[in-house]
């Protein structure tokens, strides 16, 4: 584990007596690592108005995702939450929709359909504003178009907005 938070020099002499241990082993390893330093780095600034709309939405996903119940577990199993707005954030009137993408194991979880979380997880996101519309899907990353992926940014809770 790194902490990405941290910077500090160490000399040479010190670390010439250290013995390497490989972090990372595997390509999923490295691609994970990938990942984390990407978010930690590189997240997109949502708008001011979008992060106090969807507040009810990160705070159920906050709330649920580490509880022992069929929503924490389903949560778990997503691999991202993503977000896009149409025409764009700018705009005067904006449509969101959000993917949760899925691993393409999970057609349904733990018997339950993924349709009863996302009706949930949508009401969470009032229209009010110049958010006209709310929508959104459970897929899996070969349901979306590389455009789809590509127009949207990834909801991640730790760093959605400096203002929390």
């Amino acid at each position: 584990m790194a902490d990405l938070d941290r910077v500090m020099t160490v000399e040479k002499p010190v670390v010439i007596g250290w013995q390497r241990v490989e972090g990372c082993r595997t390509d999923e390893e490295r691609q994970a690592l990938q990942g984390a330093l990407t978010r930690k780095r590189g997240r997109f600034a949502f708008p001011d108005d979008f992060t106090q709309a969807a507040g009810g939405l990160l705070k159920r996903l906050q709330e649920k995702h580490g509880k022992e119940t069929s929503e924490g577990r389903a949560l778990r199993a997503l691999r991202e939450i993503r977000v896009a707005a149409t025409p764009s954030w700018n705009a005067q009137e904006v449509e969101i929709h959000l993917w949760f993408i899925r691993d393409h194991r999970e057609r349904g979880f733990e018997g339950e359909d993924w349709k009863s979380f996302l009706d949930d997880w949508l009401k969470l996101v009032p229209k009010a504003g110049r958010f006209r519309k709310v929508e959104g899907v459970v897929v899996t990353l070969s349901d979306l178009t590389g455009q789809d992926y590509y127009d949207s940014v990834p909801l991640d809770l730790d760093y959605m907005s400096a203002g929390r």
